[in-house]
């Protein structure tokens, strides 16, 4: 049975969604400025993420490991898009190498597939009180890594704004401090 919380957090995560699909639609509509496609993409993959988190809820229990594969591919991608976006954004593609950015590709789409497969093996998430690692906390660990990258050369940049370019500093300071504070809450 669902919970009024659950609910509640549920239309959140699809309010999420479709924020990040209009987002996703006027970065798409300025798709010739530096960073606007990443950007795109980006808002694309979380609104994956956000309808994965919200759908899981309301799903039946043989559904639910759909929704929470669709769910890991949507935070993986948007942790690589994110940092596709800043390093496009700071103009600062020099830092990474193409085929840097095509291999962690990998590791969202792999992790979606061990989540999706997870009754079969038990990799990703354990059951409960099993002694071991999860590959999850690797995911988590891509993550936050990827995060923490793009939002150091997010800062870097910013530094670096001419003095009229503050107040878009401080939106896109605020931004990228948003889920950072969300997932410590």
């Amino acid at each position: 049975m669902t919970t009024n919380i659950e609910i509640i957090l549920s239309s959140i995560q699809f309010l999420g969604a479709f924020i990040a699909t209009f987002i996703a639609w006027l970065a798409w509509q300025r798709r010739n400025q530096p960073g606007s496609l990443p950007l795109a993409l980006l808002m694309l993959a979380v609104t994956v993420w956000g309808i994965g988190a919200g759908s899981k809820t309301f799903a039946l229990s043989q559904r639910q490991i759909f929704w929470q594969a669709l769910e890991i591919l949507g935070a993986g991608l948007s942790a690589t898009l994110y940092l596709v976006f800043i390093v496009e954004y700071a103009r600062q593609e020099k830092l990474i190498r193409r085929k840097i950015i095509h291999f962690l590709w990998l590791v969202p789409v792999g992790s979606a597939l061990l989540a999706y497969t997870n009754p079969q093996h038990f990799l990703f998430w354990p059951p409960v009180g099993a002694p071991r690692l999860s590959l999850f906390l690797a995911f988590l660990f891509y993550y936050y890594a990827l995060r923490l990258l793009a939002t150091t050369l997010l800062a870097r940049a910013i530094l670096r704004l001419p003095a009229g370019s503050h107040a878009q500093a401080w939106v896109f300071t605020l931004g990228a401090v948003m889920p950072w504070l969300s997932n410590i809450v």
